[in-house]
């Protein structure tokens, strides 16, 4: 009986050979790694004179002949940290002073000072609200973290709506800053509002505290407008929070507050009719500018050239406007 074939595998030292190395390959199959020739594309026999002879072979020739002679295309390894870096300060600019709307043309006017192409930053809307979202967001918000710890701090917190007609949550952080060293006050997050009642912000103010690792009992006071749903004494948020946190403490608006009690001793102790003049005052020349161009010139007139003071609209939520709009009506009187 003819001896029975044994199974030949691939050797590493094959890959080292001279004639061998510039072609062979090692791939990956059923049985294991097998041989195979980039310039042919063909699977061999894991048997070294197969490999010697397929290495002379013609076919083999013509495409090592028209691979090797290929010009090597060489690419020029381009530095882009300076170019990120330059992206990032922009991104953070647009954050901080200005709409995103506006690097579309800053982008192109930073730009038109470099000389060479390879330099020049590809910066638009897009890409810079991935930016600010996805690397100088993250960034800030580690250093938050990082800084506030297990310190005590407070909140300041606020709705508002979008142009959209969402509702959110702006909550402001103050604490003692062991890297400044100092209170330092700044903005936490805009959390988006799921209800607008008090289980809704304290929903909100939980998940914002647990985004930035912050420990509830480690929560000293919070400051909010009077609003009955933040203040209000049937289980409002200030109690929802005081059941949790005993030591809570709330501080109140102190503008609202003393717009408050303004208002309730000028009930108590002006005539009213004070604030309808006021009220009216504005009214009067706010629906005509034909009226307000007719007052200016007899203002003039009467003034040596001078122009008079803007009659101001008193407002409830505009804190102590209606000291404004008596001060100017009060000079414009006696003008």
């Amino acid at each position: 009986m003819p001896k029975p074939q044994y199974s030949q595998k691939l050797r590493d030292s094959w890959l080292q050979d001279p004639d061998l190395k510039e072609w062979l390959q090692a791939v990956e199959s059923i049985t294991g790694q097998v041989a195979k020739c980039k310039f042919c594309g063909t699977i061999l026999r894991s048997h070294y004179g197969d490999l010697k002879t397929h290495a002379l072979s013609k076919k083999h020739q013509q495409n090592r002949k028209v691979i090797t002679k290929q010009p090597k295309l060489t690419f020029k390894k381009e530095s882009t940290d300076n170019k990120k870096k330059d992206e990032a300060r922009v991104a953070l600019f647009t954050a901080m002073h200005t709409s995103i709307r506006t690097v579309d043309h800053l982008g192109e006017v930073i730009n038109y000072s470099h000389e060479k192409e390879i330099n020049k930053m590809q910066m638009h809307r897009t890409k810079c609200t991935y930016v600010i979202k996805n690397i100088l967001a993250s960034h800030f918000t580690e250093l938050i973290k990082n800084d506030i710890k297990e310190q005590p701090y407070s909140l300041l917190i606020d709705e508002s709506t979008d142009i959209a007609v969402q509702k959110y949550l702006g909550l402001i952080v103050i604490y003692y800053s062991t890297t400044h060293e100092k209170i330092v006050s700044t903005c936490l997050d805009l959390a988006e509002l799921d209800a607008c009642n008090a289980e809704g912000i304290v929903s909100a103010i939980k998940r914002t505290l647990k985004h930035f690792d912050l420990r509830i009992e480690n929560l000293m006071g919070i400051g909010t407008d009077n609003a009955s749903v933040m203040v209000g004494v049937s289980n409002e948020v200030f109690v929802r929070l005081k059941q949790e946190i005993p030591h809570l403490v709330l501080v109140r608006c102190l503008c609202h507050s003393l717009q408050l009690a303004i208002s309730a001793a000028a009930k108590e102790f002006l005539p009213r009719n004070l604030e309808f003049l006021i009220r009216e005052t504005y009214d009067w020349f706010a629906r005509s500018s034909s009226r307000q161009v007719i007052y200016k010139e007899l203002y003039k007139s009467i003034n040596d050239g001078q122009k008079p003071l803007k009659i101001v609209q008193t407002c409830q939520t505009r804190w102590l406007s209606i000291v404004c709009c008596v001060e100017n009506l009060y000079a414009m009187a006696g003008a």
